[in-house]
């Protein structure tokens, strides 16, 4: 009796400090990629996941493929030489209002790990125009809402947004002007 009474506690102790430890640590439902942040964040990306679930099942197999961490940061910027490959998200980038937002900025972003594993520019007005068509033909296909569709549209129209001081370059000028 003394015995199954210690595993039993042994067994709530270990799911407690589990459940502690998830909220900042956790590793996603498709279980390949890493998450760090807080619960919301988390929650968020989770969520992302699941509409990217109901898709044709390459949309999910080529984040997994390409994303291997994703950290809670104040600003949204993809680490395609880490390895593994870590992907800095805002809750800006990944809000509650609109996870699927949250999940073509997933796919977006590995699009940029792509293009760095093909020995391709990876960053630049060319490397985000070619990843905000994708991110796009993503939206498109989750039936995101028109407004979400537009906001990207007009970021293509406008031309490089990641050109934050419009000097002509995409630097770590830019990357320190971000808000998202």
């Amino acid at each position: 009796m003394k015995l199954l009474f210690l595993i039993i506690l042994s067994q709530v102790i270990t799911s407690c400090s589990i459940s502690k430890v998830a909220i900042h640590q956790r590793a996603t439902a498709s279980s390949s990629i890493l998450l760090n942040g807080s619960e919301t964040f988390i929650e968020n990306v989770n969520r992302a996941f699941v509409e990217l679930e109901a898709l044709p099942p390459q949309y999910l197999k080529f984040i997994k493929e390409h994303v291997k961490i994703i950290e809670e940061s104040n600003v949204s910027g993809m680490h395609v030489a880490d390895s593994p490959t870590r992907l800095e998200l805002s809750l800006i980038s990944c809000p509650e209002s609109s996870i699927k937002w949250c999940a073509s900025v997933l796919y977006h972003e590995a699009w940029h790990v792509w293009l760095y594993r093909q020995k391709k520019a990876f960053s630049g007005k060319q490397a985000e125009r070619f990843c905000n068509l994708k991110q796009l033909d993503l939206l498109k296909k989750m039936g995101a809402a028109e407004s979400t569709i537009k906001h990207l549209k007009e970021v293509l129209a406008n031309g490089d947004h990641s050109d934050l001081d419009g000097d002509g370059d995409y630097d770590q000028d830019d990357y320190d002007l971000r808000d998202w």
